[in-house]
């Protein structure tokens, strides 16, 4: 039987909805991503003396918004493999050789991306105009948002190799031990030493922060520039080092102190894989970092006294503008993780509910774990991102409240807003469920 045979007997045979989400994974990815891009690419396109400003604040805000965007693609990659490493070990076990296993896998997994990369890329060019609306620099920016053809195809062929790289990530793990799938292996543990990785990566962005001035005499502003770019960097991977371990000391002390079943039931969830938790959630605590810095920074611009110039004063707006977009997009990251994890594990579950729901166990009980198990740790996160950067600028912070009130609550309500987007993205999921089991499940 040939590989393409092959392929296609397995798709028919399979879960459409399991499918349906993967490609609405990469869909989310690749308009996201396209969206992200096309302001980077506006930016790119203005020479005067204000346009280095501008790009580099543009720099800073694609550096934030590589870990939620990077969450997404990775949980469309991984539901994709997840869904074939079960069908696929069968094949193993019953004979297939490798080279039909590695094709089926890379042609299912290619095939489902490029489905979710067309989609995706559809729904940004729908969404492109609306975004055009938004104006920097007292002009909305228009059709400067359209990029050319070569690169949106080399963000879909990207999204592609996204997904059959992941496959073939997983494959290994099938063609040597397909029992291990389909008896599903226990996930390590998060360990104390991301904490002594996190703490080292502060201290040298804090070195690094401190060392400015010198840098800047030697390199130049461009030095400088990296400088901020690479302490970013340092504080992102800082944060997805520590991640994990928090969430697991904070999951154990919620198991001792629940008490509800459902309590009980969403704490355990978090201790058992804390780093798929905190794939879910990461991108909040990138929000909680943007909106601080991002709030303080407009907050100070747009207290700038009278006498201050019209471009600074353009600038300050433009920061609260950008500061939002960044919000949306990054919260929008998080709720496509949320919405493709979470549909995965109402799908990988669906046994286990069924069987759950024979013993008289209420279908909402685990329902409503699971969303407590995303819901709390996400408000933890995101408190934990607000209140730490907030400390780290505590001066600026307090005049930047002092200076302009509004601001920070706008800040702070376009983050809850988002908590709200997440919220409604997990309850969503459920809805992948088969219909006997969803009219099971009462409202949340």
């Amino acid at each position: 039987m040939t590989v393409l045979r092959l392929a296609w007997l397995l798709r028919k045979a399979g879960d459409v909805r399991a499918f349906l989400v993967g490609a609405t994974a990469y869909a989310l990815v690749t308009a996201l991503l396209l969206i992200t891009l096309s302001g980077g690419w506006a930016f790119l396109a203005w020479t005067d003396e204000m346009a280095g400003a501008y790009q580099m604040l543009a720099c800073v805000a694609l550096v934030l918004l590589v870990v939620p965007l990077a969450y997404l693609g990775a949980a469309a990659a991984r539901l994709s493999a997840r869904a074939q490493d079960r069908r696929l070990s069968t094949l193993r076990l019953v004979g297939a050789t490798g080279p039909q296993v590695a094709g089926v896998t890379v042609l299912g997994a290619a095939g489902e991306a490029l489905v979710g990369a067309l989609a995706g890329t559809a729904l940004a060019a729908a969404l492109t105009p609306l975004v055009g609306l938004v104006p920097f620099r007292g002009a909305q920016l228009g059709a400067a948002l359209w990029m050319p053809a070569w690169l949106v195809a080399a963000v879909v062929a990207g999204v592609m190799l996204l997904g059959a790289a992941s496959a073939v990530a997983g494959l290994r793990r099938v063609l040597v031990t397909p029992l291990g799938v389909r008896t599903r292996n226990a996930v390590p543990v998060p360990s104390w030493a991301r904490l002594v990785i996190a703490f080292a990566l502060v201290v040298i962005g804090i070195s690094v922060t401190q060392s400015t001035g010198a840098i800047g005499e030697l390199l130049g502003t461009a030095g400088v520039f990296v400088a901020i770019l690479g302490v970013f960097l340092a504080v992102l991977v800082a944060i997805n080092a520590l991640g994990p371990w928090a969430l697991k000391v904070w999951a154990r002390k919620r198991v001792a102190k629940a008490s509800t079943p459902h309590a009980l039931l969403a704490a355990r969830t978090v201790l058992d894989d804390p780093q798929a938790t905190w794939r879910q959630v990461s991108g909040a605590a990138m929000a909680g970092v943007v909106a601080v810095v991002g709030g303080v920074g407009a907050a100070l611009s747009n207290g700038i006294p009278g006498d201050a110039n019209a471009a600074d004063a353009l600038l300050g707006a433009d920061i609260m503008t950008g500061v939002i977009v960044t919000l949306i997009i990054a919260f929008a990251g998080v709720a496509g993780t949320a919405l493709v994890s979470q549909a995965a594990t109402v799908l990988d579950r669906e046994e286990l509910g069924r069987a759950l729901d024979a013993m008289g166990i209420p279908a909402g009980l685990t329902a409503k774990a699971r969303v407590a198990g995303l819901l709390q740790p996400l408000i933890l996160v995101l408190l934990v991102g607000i209140g730490a950067t907030a400390v780290m600028l505590f001066p600026l912070a307090g005049l930047a409240l002092l200076a302009s009130p509004t601001t920070v609550a706008v800040v702070l309500l376009v983050c809850g807003a988002g908590v709200l987007c997440v919220w409604g993205a997990a309850r969503l999921a459920g809805r992948v469920a088969r219909p006997a089991d969803v009219a099971r499940m009462p409202a949340l």
